[in-house]
């Protein structure tokens, strides 16, 4: 039809209080339905394909009631309210009834949904429910997915978030955001299907494979476990400080021995120059102590060689996981969703064990680099501004 439109993303339907000329007809795509208090924007729901927005219009509203904006490019159909009111007059009478009452219990559960959710907690992902959800999409996948050999699981797009919402009540934009949290993270990735109802459009999310299991169950029995204890709030928040600690003792452990418990053991001294190549020169041991505070622990022993360190390696591991998946929460919850395709640009981290012009080996107190006469100081006191 002529009213069919190709609309980019992060464009608008139409506004909450514009007036409603048209009713809209969301072909493809994904477009988001919300309102606004405070300043903050509150989702109320998400409209997809053969979903029709601003329907009320044709019976009486002369305002939209919310805003709709595209999470995704959208082919929709604008029809003109006029024209749908004319087609509903020529209707027989009972059919009048009988939409005029559907459209009315519309509107009033949609007013409910917009009570709920402005006194309610509108975090699209509250610590409440955290592990929960993390927990519903684990145990979705590990049951209705499909295992391949190399161990990892792949399961329909449309299939995880219907089987989630039937079986634990994880609503499917929560599903989906959570998904999306897992793929920018690496522990899942996307295969990007053709529709086959329209094989000339563009290609969209088919199936979800998702490279380790054992790391999601892992977080939400972690974060289940010390959420509902009530710990320390800043527990469960990962810092720079710490996480830029555990990645350098991960990397020094290499030159360390592990024993058959998986715990490695160092020579302190060496362990410490390792740990200044990264950390910077100032680094010493008593900041392990904002480990402790993050539940990890590293051991000092003593003996006639300068003393021993140790800690258990898959444990740190496991704790830079759950990290990573808590900080993609906290991007997820500050933005409202999470863009799947958005590029990133990753933050580039000092290493202090290489020279920053030629590549060459060297140490967190030297001033110059033996092989090209860079002022290593200098350098690195400008990035620190």
């Amino acid at each position: 039809m002529k009213n069919t439109r190709l609309i980019p993303k992060g464009e608008h339907l139409f506004k909450e209080g514009d007036p409603a000329r048209s009713i809209f007809v969301i072909q493809s795509g994904r477009v988001s339905v919300y309102t606004q208090k405070s300043k903050k924007t509150i989702e109320l729901y998400q409209a997809s394909n053969m979903q029709v927005l601003g329907e009320e219009a044709a019976f009486g509203s002369p305002k939209y009631g919310a805003s709709a904006v595209l999470k995704s490019d959208c082919k929709v159909l604008e029809v003109p309210v006029e024209l749908i009111r004319t087609q509903i007059g020529q209707v027989n009478q009972v059919i009048q009834v009988f939409l005029n009452s559907l459209v009315e219990k519309i509107k009033n559960f949609k007013t409910e949904i917009r009570d709920y959710k402005m006194e309610h907690d509108t975090t699209p992902c509250p610590p409440d429910s955290t592990a929960s959800t993390f927990g519903s999409i684990f145990h979705t996948v590990r049951y209705s997915g499909e295992k391949l050999a190399d161990g990892k699981y792949r399961i329909a797009w449309a299939a995880l978030k219907k089987y989630a919402q039937r079986i634990f009540g994880l609503s499917p934009v929560k599903c989906e955001n959570a998904t999306f949290c897992l793929v920018k993270l690496d522990l899942a990735s996307i295969e990007m299907v053709k529709d086959p109802t329209d094989p000339d459009g563009e290609e969209e999310i088919g199936f979800i494979v998702f490279n380790d299991l054992k790391k999601i169950e892992d977080f939400f029995e972690y974060y289940q476990n010390y959420h509902f204890k009530g710990v320390d709030a800043n527990f469960l928040k990962p810092d720079e400080k710490t996480t830029k600690m555990v990645e350098a003792l991960i990397k020094v452990s290499e030159k360390g021995k592990t024993d058959k418990n998986g715990v490695v053991w160092l020579n302190f001294k060496d362990a410490m120059d390792e740990l200044k190549k990264y950390l910077g020169p100032t680094f010493d041991a008593d900041k392990f102590a904002l480990l402790e505070q993050k539940g990890l622990f590293v051991n000092r022993k003593s003996d006639d060689k300068g003393g021993m360190i140790n800690f258990y390696k898959q444990e740190f591991e496991g704790m830079l996981n759950h990290w990573g998946i808590l900080r993609m929460i906290d991007v997820w919850n500050d933005l409202g969703a999470i863009d799947v395709f958005a590029e990133e640009t990753k933050e580039v981290v000092e290493d202090y064990s290489k020279c920053p012009s030629c590549k060459a080996d060297t140490g967190p107190a030297q001033k110059f680099c033996a092989q090209c006469g860079l002022d290593l100081v200098g350098v690195r006191s400008q990035k620190a501004a």
